[in-house]
């Protein structure tokens, strides 16, 4: 009964959805949008990747993206991080159209990406080794960067799976005088499966129910300038296993989460060289975890979090010559947490502020084969400044691009690490200094793109003791190959060697090797067949007794089959795991079988 409300729901818009495919127009009718206030040319990073997520992605979305290794703790639902190149997951820095959405309730500062629904997602950019000294002291190791789906036409979509899945969703543009807009609707639910291992006797389901909605809206004011705003909602609640093999005691724990991330900017153009942009985003964050004692609701302990953050920035981007431009700006950070519990020891409530500021400035000069650029960020908090900087280049040769890349990232303790129960007031900002060699080249009708890398992490804030501090050093050294041709085969290999340098140990849940192939057969003219096979090699874990043991190398096969019915209305079904693989990137969290799950989709309603 406690999923009746959400059922009903889906349903009910999946039949509006429905009807308005079947009684819509053969021929529709488009909503043209366009802003005519004129625009800089948008500067590409140095080493940066952008990938569009077609449908035939959607089963791993990360996983054909290079230097990036998803990992999932358990099933659909329960958290889900990937590592950049080797490095944590916390140190990489996630934009939403912009706005950052790291999550400040976490004591790392990290993004769970089971938070997200990859149909809300159409670009993903990758700025691997850099993008501290124009995007913030939280890319210690990178960014990724995410931009919402929009459509010219209203679209909906209903899906059915395995576990009991069932996912609705439904967007739409709209145009008024000088504005445009494009809002989404996303919600989802499943039963799940137990995340323990089933060996030792947990066969409670693990369920989830999410609801997300990302509206974005821009209008042209006055000639020459815009006003932009947004937000991203999310709402949701699961079940999970705190841990796994024998201590999966099931039910375990369940959890709420609420996110809102918005943002407003307004940007003005002196003509064709110059843009000035002011803004404002934020994130709004709460969640609260539950240990159950048994079968029953009674609870045996509860810990709250919540957060606000908001960051006011001015930015300038502009065309000094021909062959000069240059990015600066200005922000100022603000942040207030709080972490609340109930216990065998009583109640508890702390509440923390910190403040940012910051400066960076970042020059580029290009030529007819080569461009250049070199910047430095200034980050101040709790009265003391840090320094980074980075340095870029790449020959720009008919065929082939090498590039080299230094670059330094920064990331400060977050207000949990300093001053919970288990913080440190003096810890030590985080430190990255990476550097890359690579290229970009065409051959044999390929898109080829190499990389090799190494990067030293010191001052590492690890729990130790019972305490947070600055322990470990680590060195990260690596490379990969990926490629696609126009056929729609892909291809990707990463290799890792990463250390922690004060233990000489290899550093945790990091395959040595990861292989991820994708190809699109046309079986016929309104047919689509997509297999996705991924391998990993072995990676070190920690069991309950925190040992080191070895999760064994393992193989995944995914299918996607695409039925064009119109050009309006399509099915795919998927399998995903097709050789029901029993496999764990986490120790003692199995993640699922073999999956099914037919989804429908109309556009133009």
């Amino acid at each position: 009964m406690r999923h009746l409300p959400l059922v009903m729901s889906t349903y009910f818009i999946a039949g509006l959805i429905l009807t308005s495919c079947i009684s819509a127009a053969s021929e529709p009718e488009f909503i043209e949008i366009e802003v005519t206030a004129p625009r800089l040319e948008a500067a590409q990073t140095v080493g940066s990747r952008s990938y569009n997520l077609s449908s035939r992605q959607r089963i791993d979305p990360l996983g054909g993206v290079a230097g990036l290794m998803p990992l999932k703790a358990g099933p659909a639902a329960q958290f889900q991080s990937l590592f950049l190149w080797g490095a944590n997951s916390e140190s990489v820095l996630v934009l939403l159209d912009g706005v950052p959405l790291n999550d400040p309730t976490s004591p790392s500062g990290g993004f769970d990406f089971s938070q997200l629904d990859w149909s809300l997602i159409e670009q993903v950019t990758v700025i691997p080794h850099g993008g501290a000294v124009e995007f913030g002291s939280q890319a210690l190791s990178g960014v990724l960067s995410l931009k919402s789906r929009r459509s010219r036409s209203a679209m909906g979509n209903f899906a059915l799976g395995s576990d009991d899945f069932k996912k609705v969703g439904l967007s739409f543009p709209w145009k008024a005088g000088r504005g445009q807009g494009f809002a989404s609707l996303i919600g989802s639910q499943s039963l799940g499966f137990s995340s323990a291992d089933k060996n030792d006797g947990n066969q409670e389901l693990d369920g989830f129910e999410r609801w997300s909605s990302l509206i974005n809206w821009q209008t042209e004011l006055v000639d020459d300038s815009i006003l932009q705003s947004g937000f991203w909602v999310t709402k949701g609640k699961n079940e999970y296993d705190r841990s796994g093999g024998a201590l999966g005691d099931d039910p375990n724990a369940r959890s709420q989460q609420q996110f809102l991330t918005y943002y407003l900017r307004y940007s003005y153009f002196v003509g064709n060289r110059t843009r000035w942009t002011a803004g404002l985003n934020g994130l709004l964050a709460q969640r609260k975890e539950e240990n159950l004692r048994d079968l029953s609701d009674s609870n045996e302990f509860w810990a709250s979090y919540g957060a606000m953050t908001n960051q006011v920035h001015l930015d300038l981007q502009t065309q000094l010559a021909s062959e000069v431009s240059l990015k600066s700006g200005v922000a100022v950070k603000s942040q207030t947490q709080f972490y609340s519990e109930s216990g065998t020891f009583g109640e508890s409530t702390d509440s923390w502020r910190g403040e940012e500021s910051s400066i960076f400035v970042l020059p580029k000069v290009r030529g007819e084969y080569f461009e250049l650029s070199a910047g430095a960020r200034a980050s101040c908090r709790g009265g003391a400044c840090q320094w980074i900087q980075e340095a870029a280049s790449v020959w720009l040769w008919p065929e082939i691009h090498p590039y080299v890349r230094l670059a330094e990232g920064l990331k400060y303790p977050t207000l949990y690490q300093t001053y919970s129960q288990f913080g440190q007031r003096d810890l030590r900002p985080e430190r990255m200094l990476s550097s890359s060699l690579g290229a970009d080249f065409k051959k044999w009708q390929w898109q080829w793109n190499l990389n090799v890398f190494q990067n030293l992490m010191q001052d590492q804030i690890q729990f130790s003791t019972g305490k947070y501090s600055n322990l470990a050093k680590a060195k990260i050294l690596g490379g990969g190959i990926s490629a696609e041709n126009p056929s729609g085969l892909s291809f990707k290999y990463d290799y890792l060697e990463a250390k922690d340098e004060v233990t000489g140990l290899r550093l945790l849940r990091r395959p040595q090797h990861f292989l991820y192939l994708s190809q699109v057969f046309s079986l016929a003219s309104a047919w689509q067949l997509g297999p996705q096979l991924q391998w990993r090699s072995e990676r070190e874990d920690l069991n309950s007794t925190s040992a080191r043991v070895i999760l064994p190398a393992y193989d995944r096969l995914d299918l996607q089959l695409l039925w064009l019915r119109s050009d309006k209305e399509s099915f795919t079904f998927r399998i995903e795991n097709v050789a029901e693989r029993n496999y764990q990137d986490v120790w003692g969290y199995g993640t699922g079988g073999r999956q099914f799950m037919l989804e429908w989709q109309c556009k133009d309603l």
